[in-house]
């Protein structure tokens, strides 16, 4: 059993290590299509239907899924070809984080498909949806070239740690880490586009809060792994041309907490001091950073100098519905519920009503970021959002109809199952969902 352990850990590290391949750079001007995209999401067997659920809104669109070991996989790739789809299996390895799956998928998508991408839309899990039309129409006013590694999403979460507590608060639309952009580049015009967010070389320094390290006083940058993110092919090639790595003591930790008890106590402990002054991916997601894989890939990319780039925002502000915000049901709840939502800035309970008309974010004077009611990644959500599926789906539905032209330009949806349960009715939602989602999608 030790053999075969060690023996999938060292199989992770040269698959790891293999590395990327530079297409060369294309112009960003080009028009995108569906054959530039590469979608790319975990899953496990407990949630394998959801596979045929989201095939509505991908449509044929080049899908890369990450499995477990409890699937039939060569089935999974036999009946996947016919629907674009590949497929890679990674088992839940003793004593790592379950979020390894998450966040190892975009790397090992590079890998199976040898980087002949343009742009990767990586969702969370299997519960995230894209609009397909408003990825390639908010890609195709970014003017972005993809050789270059670029993060793309405007659902941030800034973590703060104080009074020795964890403070998450979102959404946030903008990466305060990298200067705001100017009118132009904000309002997505011009001929020059927007400029991707790199950050400085002060901001990529290895994290030293060891309290919480994902969490530090000075504050974290994260997105919202829900709403998604879409990431360049110079991203991923730059981590494996770069930053894939593996740190050889952290190597011989890892085999060696799955060996003799002796050695499984400081094997973790040993990963995780590594990964304090290891600026590589491997030395992050390896670790013991976050239990969150959002906020461990957030954490990668920033060491490789990467922040999150904003989309230009929607037309006019999407708000949701009173009747259909999130409800509690027990007392307990309720309490714990409105802290939560005090420091995720997620509504109260009892909302006032939004104004009849809908404020344009064109014309909205700030100095800042535009409202989070403009964000085009998960509009229509919320962090950690506690409504049902039907919920969401009706607030998708209700805003299809009452705004149109703002609705078309949604980027993603979250649809979290309820207590993890993934039923006929879940899947049944997520179908609707994502057929409203891909309307206008010819493919």
């Amino acid at each position: 059993m030790l053999v075969v352990r060690r023996f999938v850990v060292h199989a992770l590290f040269l698959l790891l290590c293999a590395g990327g391949l530079n297409r060369g750079a294309v112009s960003a001007a080009e028009a995108l299509s569906g054959e530039d995209l590469l979608i790319v999401f975990p899953t496990f067997h407990k949630r394998i239907d959801t596979v045929v659920a989201s095939r509505t809104w991908r449509r044929g669109v080049r899908t890369h899924i990450v499995v477990d070991d409890r699937v039939k996989l060569d089935e999974l790739r036999a009946v996947g070809l016919e629907h674009n789809e590949t497929f890679s299996a990674m088992p839940d390895l003793p004593g790592l984080l379950l979020s390894l799956r998450h966040v190892m998928s975009p790397v090992l998508a590079h890998r199976a498909v040898s980087g002949k991408y343009k742009w990767m839309l990586l969702g969370d899990d299997d519960d995230t949806l894209f609009s397909l039309p408003a990825v390639m129409a908010m890609l195709g006013k970014m003017k972005l070239s993809h050789t270059k590694p670029i993060a793309i999403s405007d659902f941030l979460v800034r973590c703060h740690f104080e009074n020795n507590k964890r403070h998450p608060r979102s959404p946030f639309s903008r990466d305060t880490r990298c200067p705001a952009p100017n009118a132009t580049a904000a309002g997505g015009g011009g001929s020059k586009g927007i400029q991707p967010c790199m950050l400085p070389p002060e901001r990529m320094q290895p994290p030293r809060f060891a309290k919480a390290p994902d969490c530090p006083p000075e504050g974290e940058i994260s997105y919202y792994g829900g709403a998604g993110v879409i990431l360049s092919q110079g991203l991923l090639r730059r981590l494996s041309n770069h930053h894939l790595r593996a740190h050889s003591v952290m190597v011989r930790s890892l085999a060696n907490s799955r060996g003799t008890d002796e050695s499984s106590s400081d094997g973790p402990a040993h990963a995780s001091v590594v990964a304090k002054d290891d600026a590589s991916f491997y030395a992050v997601v390896m670790s013991t950073f976050s239990e969150y894989g959002d906020t461990s890939m957030s954490e990668a990319w920033r060491r490789a100098g990467v922040g999150f780039t904003p989309p230009p925002p929607l037309p006019y502000q999407l708000r949701i519905p009173k009747h259909l915000m999130p409800q509690q049901g027990q007392e307990q709840e309720q309490e714990q519920g409105a802290q939560s939502r005090k420091l995720l800035g997620t509504p109260p309970l009892a909302p006032p009503s939004p104004p009849p008309h809908r404020l344009s974010c064109a014309k909205i004077k700030s100095t800042g970021a535009p409202p989070v009611e403009c964000r085009r990644f998960g509009s229509l959500g919320y962090h950690m959002d506690r409504a049902t599926p039907a919920e969401v789906l009706a607030r998708h539905t209700d805003a299809a109809a009452a705004s149109p032209e703002a609705f078309r330009l949604i980027v993603s949806a979250h649809l979290r199952p309820q207590h993890g349960v993934v039923d006929e009715a879940y899947l049944s939602t997520m179908t609707e969902l994502g057929t409203l989602l891909a309307q206008d999608y010819e493919g």
